[in-house]
């Protein structure tokens, strides 16, 4: 079976989460359409003011596999790193995959490394210095988990990670995350975390980010971002709607996938070579497939372009009439 005929079987059989984030690069060069543009709008708002009232937020951006969750929450990255320069972006990543495995507070451990790493980078010996005395011998519970934090610190670390199970040393690292949290973030540079596929979290790290939470309100400048699969973490939920009565300060973003208005201005913007007389039919046939999930669609495209790699246009593929029967064709053998 051509590559072509196997995705318009299944589109979303070579998915992947780790690949969610693909097809904003794959098909939009960086851009967003529908409602998944007036998404990236809410968390740059957000951002914006975090940074105005040196406040906090929590964001939780939910929705089926293939939505776009990743890159959605990527280039608010981009947003706040490449073209305004000047907040702190640090994200984890929990996995299912028993190959990976992962330790407990893994994902979140990995996101303090990353912004240990971007404060060292700024060469501000006086910030290091006052980042050190704030964490204070709170700093000696991260030692273990944080693996670049020695600058830091202010003396060693007497405990191992095995201590942890330990309920004194366990409170004791908790309140070291939220004193590093406080530390790191300023009004010159807010620090968004972002947590990605919590829906496959470790108890610990469960833990952690309840008193996140709790302890939003007194760390300030401070964005946390979880994203999961719709359905499959409402505990996170439970958990704002518990421990933060401050509506404002929580942000809920349900990724849809796109309707065919917005997915025919993708392709259209992907291939701009191509007439809209060829370009609607196309968008008719990839959205018959793919229900307008972005992921599936970037890969169903992919295929097409493989099978017919002879209609190029100055190096750029173009969508033809030939392309289009070759599609057709293949919708007959399948129906």
């Amino acid at each position: 079976m051509s590559t072509a005929l196997s995705a318009l079987t299944d589109p979303c059989s070579s998915y992947n989460d780790e690949e969610d984030n693909l097809y904003t690069e794959e098909l939009t060069s960086g851009d967003f359409f529908g409602r998944h543009n007036e998404s990236l709008q809410t968390l740059e708002d957000a951002y914006d003011e975090i940074k105005r009232t040196n406040q906090s937020k929590s964001v939780l951006v939910r929705g089926e596999s293939g939505t776009g969750k990743t890159s959605l929450v990527l280039a608010l990255r981009d947003t706040v790193v490449l073209r305004r320069k000047t907040g702190f972006f640090c994200m984890g990543k929990y996995s299912q995959d028993p190959e990976v495995g992962q330790d407990p507070y893994s994902a979140i451990m990995a996101a303090f490394s990353d912004l240990c790493d971007l404060v060292l980078q700024a060469s501000d010996q006086k910030r290091v210095e006052d980042i050190k005395e704030s964490l204070g011998s709170n700093g000696q519970y991260l030692a273990r988990a944080v693996t670049n934090i020695s600058p830091f610190l202010n003396e060693e670390p007497e405990f191992s990670i095995s201590d942890m199970k330990d309920k004194y040393v366990l409170a004791k690292f908790k309140v070291a995350c939220l004193t590093f949290l406080r530390a790191m973030s300023s009004n010159a540079h807010p620090v968004v975390l972002f947590l990605d596929d919590v829906q496959w979290i470790d108890a610990g790290s469960r833990e952690l980010i309840e008193a996140f939470l709790q302890a939003t309100s007194e760390i300030g400048n401070f964005m946390l971002i979880a994203a999961y699969r719709e359905g499959e973490a409402k505990w996170v939920e439970d958990s704002i709607s518990q421990c933060d009565q401050n509506s404002n300060a929580n942000i809920d973003i349900l990724l849809r996938n796109l309707d065919f208005g917005a997915l025919n201005k993708m392709i259209s913007s992907k291939f701009p070579y191509s007439s809209s007389s060829h370009i609607y039919p196309f968008s008719k046939l990839i959205y018959s497939r793919t229900q307008g999930n972005p992921y599936y669609a970037s890969e169903l495209i992919r295929a097409i372009e493989r099978e017919n790699c002879s209609a190029q246009f100055g190096g750029s593929f173009v969508i033809n009439e030939a392309v289009i029967k070759n599609t057709l064709k293949m919708e007959q053998k399948i129906s």
